[in-house]
């Protein structure tokens, strides 16, 4: 719990980052950075009732996720629509958020959509990824693989990782957009830099198979590590096959054991076949 206060105390911070608010809004926010929400809701409060968008999103985030105040979505939906309505896009991305999980009103993805679409055309990337989710997946709207292509790219664009790994996924499997291992590869090679396990796991299976790239155990195993040390179960069952045959690398009953074990442990079928026949002997 300490560690999402911390979170969402950093995302409101980096929501309202700015030279340009006036000294009172600016006072808020040093006060919501120390923790000392009383003073942030008495130089906000009154900024919000005059109309200052800024400070009714920050007291929208508040009251939503209880920041110094009782938790209360009503209250919080009611600031964010007056911000929201003012073109802020924190405000459009929250209020997408509240829509889609029904928090101070019934849930409502049509709205979730419209509310994400505003935050999104403005370069929300969180607002982006949601949306382009929605569209993927069809989730209480019609079903876009255009959409999802078009939200995704704008996100991954601005670096977000989530999207890198989405839209590479996309180019791998070919799900709604002509297949590439080549946008694929560099999509998912972003994402894994930035420590997305899938994404360091299927440039580990594109590797070792040679699919759309030279086929290169090394490279493979290099990804394999890093997905496996995160807790990538089929990425445990690689490495544990290849030390097991000595692939790539020495070979090595131990350490062999070892990944398959770790895999085992979290249900990985193959895993636990394999294991069986290395402790009985058998190849």
């Amino acid at each position: 719990m300490a560690t999402m206060r911390v979170l969402v105390r950093i995302f409101l911070l980096c929501s309202f980052s700015s030279p340009a608010w006036s000294s009172d809004f600016q006072e808020g926010l040093v006060a919501y950075a120390n923790g000392d929400y009383v003073t942030a809701l008495r130089e906000w409060t009154p900024l919000a009732e005059q109309g200052h968008p800024e400070a009714q999103s920050a007291l929208g985030f508040m009251y939503d996720t209880g920041q110094g105040v009782p938790e209360n979505h009503e209250t919080a939906l009611q600031w964010h629509k007056l911000a929201a309505e003012q073109g802020n896009a924190n405000s459009q991305y929250n209020l997408g958020l509240m829509s889609f999980y029904g928090r101070g009103s019934p849930v409502n993805k049509a709205a979730a959509k419209r509310w994400y679409s505003l935050a999104g055309e403005q370069g929300h990337v969180h607002a982006q990824f949601n949306l382009a989710s929605m569209y993927r997946l069809g989730d209480g709207i019609p079903q876009d693989d255009n959409g999802a292509l078009k939200w995704y790219t704008l996100a991954a664009e601005q670096g977000f990782a989530d999207a890198e790994l989405s839209l590479g996924m996309l180019y791998y499997a070919g799900a709604g957009v002509q297949q590439s291992y080549e946008l694929a590869e560099k999509w998912l090679t972003l994402a894994a830099a930035q420590g997305l396990s899938e994404a360091q796991l299927t440039l580990g299976e594109m590797h070792w198979h040679g699919f759309g790239v030279p086929q290169d155990g090394d490279t493979a195993l290099k990804f394999f590590r890093l997905a496996a040390e995160q807790g990538e179960a089929h990425a445990q069952f690689y490495l544990g096959l290849l030390y097991g045959a000595g692939a790539s690398v020495q070979q090595d009953d131990e350490t062999a054991v070892k990944w398959l074990t770790l895999a085992a442990k979290q249900g990985h079928a193959d895993a636990k076949e394999k294991l069986a026949e290395l402790r009985s002997g058998k190849r």
